[in-house]
Order: structure tokens, then C-alpha cells, then sequence
């Protein structure tokens, strides 16, 4: 038997944190608290204030530790971080991880604070990488996806039908909102979305 070197325990340790509940439910408090530092950051008397720069700070630093853990977590193949079996939420959580560091200063230039808000809100969404009735409700949303082209087709017959319908019965008398195809189909939208459906 061979022993075990520093290298496999550290990454040994590392895995057992990050598959601990305590660690996983320490992030999604950090998370909520993410969350309340993006609205609060919308007030703009609040973007320099140094108590929220602090906590900002704190937030990124508990989110790259969790990187860096996870990433030691897979001892000598640290690239199963990015192509293993939660490649999508790990590859995402790096993504915001590397974009939220201060290091990039106005690269952006002027769109700097505006994509840095957009970053940090991104940071809420990893509230449905730990909680796993999140996932189970966003991947049936994707998987629902897939059926609203023939959806979107259906409602397109549903109109176009309408539409020459419209057309056969009121086009003598509203030639105005039936006088050709694509004006029926306009003014049935209208009645259908009800944007300003009573002047019709």
C-alpha cells in the first residue's frame, strides 16, 4: 500500500467540505445576501458606500473560495472542475467568479459599472445550483422550450385563420383594420395582447 501523500489529504479535506450541508448552506446565505447588495446597490447614494464595498468584498471572496475548494477538491486532475459532471454550473460560477474581480478596473470603460452590476446579478443565479428543486423546475422550463415552436406555429394557424375570416366578414365595413392579411393579423393581435383593442 502506498501512502498517502499532503497533496491527496489536502484534497481529500477539500472534498469532504465541499460536499458538506454546513458548506453548501453557508453559500446560500451568501447568495441572499448577494441578493440584497444588488438591490441595494441600485440606490445610487449607496454604490461607494464603504460598508457595501466590504460586503461586496466578502461575498466575492466566499464565492472564489468555493471555486478554489472545489477545484482542489479534484486532487491531481483539477481540470475535472471544468469538464466533469457539473461542468455547466462550475464553468458558470468561474465565469462570474473571474468577471467580478477588481482587477479589471475600466476595461469597460464607461460600461464598467453598468456590466459590473450585470455580473453581480448574475450571482443569484447560483441559488438554483444549490438548491436542487431549482434545478429540477429550470431543466423541465429548458425541456419545455423545445415544444414553443409548434406552439408559436399553432397560434400562427389560430390567426391566419381568423385573419381571412376577419377579412371575409368586415372588410366592407372596417376595410381600415381588415382590408388585407397582415393588418387583420395586426389588428388581432391587438385584440388578443388587449393594446388598445376598444378603439377597434
Amino acid at each position: 500500500m502506498g501512502t498517502t501523500g499532503p497533496f491527496e489529504r489536502v484534497a481529500a479535506i477539500a472534498r469532504l467540505v465541499s460536499e458538506s450541508d454546513g458548506f453548501n448552506q453557508l453559500i446560500i446565505f451568501v447568495i441572499f445576501i448577494a441578493s440584497v447588495m444588488v438591490g441595494v446597490q441600485t440606490y445610487e447614494s449607496m454604490e461607494h458606500n464603504e460598508v457595501v464595498n466590504v460586503i461586496d468584498a466578502f461575498v466575492l471572496g466566499i464565492f472564489t473560495l468555493e471555486v478554489v475548494i472545489k477545484v482542489v477538491s479534484e486532487g491531481k486532475k483539477p481540470w475535472l472542475y471544468f469538464v466533469g459532471k457539473e461542468w455547466r454550473w462550475n464553468n458558470f460560477d468561474f465565469a462570474i467568479v473571474v468577471l467580478c474581480m477588481p482587477m479589471w478596473g475600466n476595461t469597460f470603460r464607461g460600461g464598467s459599472v453598468a456590466i459590473l452590476r450585470l455580473l453581480r446579478l448574475m450571482r443569484v443565479m447560483k441559488i438554483v445550483e444549490k438548491i436542487p428543486q431549482l434545478q429540477i423546475i429550470v431543466m423541465g422550463l429548458i425541456g419545455g422550450l423545445k415544444s414553443v415552436g409548434y406552439i408559436l406555429l399553432l397560434l400562427f394557424l389560430l390567426f391566419y385563420l381568423y385573419a381571412i375570416a376577419g377579412i371575409t366578414l368586415f372588410r366592407n365595413n372596417d376595410p381600415f383594420h381588415y382590408g388585407d392579411v397582415l393588418t387583420a393579423l395586426n389588428s388581432l393581435f391587438r385584440m388578443a395582447t388587449m393594446e388598445d383593442w376598444t378603439d377597434m
